[in-house]
């Protein structure tokens, strides 16, 4: 709960609150859409609460606001105006969760979704959200060991370091060579592809971790 200390010897609640465990870790792609996971108990007889969505780090920093039964946009930041809501056939359910549309680098962060009751009592949920690209995401994907075929595909199209770059050359030039043993062209093959690998691992965790 929360409560403030005054010198005079009394305390003062204004209200009570509480917030449910460690931030909750959600990853979205640029340019795409992610929704934060938010809930609450809900029976027949419930009061529905007012839910406020706000982001950390913004100095206006309410991204979607719920109130009496609607969106009050009056505090909205700018920066989500159109691209903030909650899923309308889950409200009955207690789902309260934020869909994010058009998914921006900026809008990596911590997000708050807070539940004000009658009562004064407010629950919180933290939600982390991290936003990738493209390319990122395929080489984390490749690294969780789901598509050898996309991991070539990044490999061909998109080459993800300086040394991977020469051999992919060097693999093309070899290509050219008439009556090229094709023994010799599967092992420089395999070779090429574990250098490719190597690489896409290398960038994957300096982006994860």
């Amino acid at each position: 709960r929360g409560c403030t200390w005054f010198s005079f010897g009394f305390q003062f609640c204004a209200s009570w609150f509480s917030v449910r465990g460690a931030p909750e870790k959600v990853l979205a792609l640029a340019g795409g859409y992610v929704v934060l996971p938010c809930s609450f108990n809900i029976t027949a007889s419930s009061y529905f609460p007012t839910v406020e969505w706000s982001k950390k780090d913004l100095r206006s920093n309410i991204i979607f606001l719920y109130r009496d039964g609607c969106e009050t946009y009056e505090m909205k930041n700018p920066a989500y105006e159109f691209r903030t809501s909650l899923i309308a056939k889950d409200l009955k359910n207690g789902d309260v969760s934020l869909r994010i549309s058009d998914v921006q680098l900026s809008d990596a962060g911590q997000y708050q979704c807070m539940r004000l009751w009658k009562n004064s009592h407010k629950d919180i949920t933290v939600v982390e959200l991290a936003v990738g690209t493209s390319s990122q995401v395929f080489v984390y994907t490749d690294v969780t060991g789901a598509s050898h075929l996309i991991s070539l595909l990044y490999f061909v199209f998109i080459p993800s370091c300086p040394t991977l770059l020469l051999f992919y050359f060097l693999h093309v030039f070899l290509l050219l060579i008439p009556f090229f043993s094709y023994w010799l062209y599967f092992h420089v093959f395999i070779f090429l592809y574990s250098i490719g690998r190597l690489c896409a691992s290398l960038s994957s965790l300096h982006f994860f971790v």
